[in-house]
């Protein structure tokens, strides 16, 4: 029998350590400030907005999207209809 049965062993704690191998500095993730606010607008950043996104924004966005996905929908749209009109006329 062992000593140790009703004991819960303890988990050895892990100790990460950066060795600064990061793609991106990560540092301006955080809430955004001043600095981050002037860096951005210095940079002409048109995809960054460190105050928050406008309803203009959201707008521009949402039709960009739906701009996109015209094409495919009217590809898809003509193949159900011819699909939908073989089956008619061969039933």
């Amino acid at each position: 029998m062992s000593k140790n049965k009703g004991k819960k062993e303890k988990k050895e704690k892990i100790t990460y350590v950066d060795d600064g191998s990061t793609i991106v500095d990560m540092s301006a993730t955080k809430n955004p400030t001043k600095s981050v606010k002037k860096e951005t607008t210095q940079n002409n950043n048109q995809y960054y907005s460190p105050v928050g996104n406008t309803f203009k924004d959201k707008a521009r966005t949402y039709f960009k999207a739906v701009k996109q996905m015209l094409i495919p929908m009217f590809v898809t749209m003509l193949f159900l209809c011819v699909a939908f009109l073989i089956l008619y006329f061969l039933f």
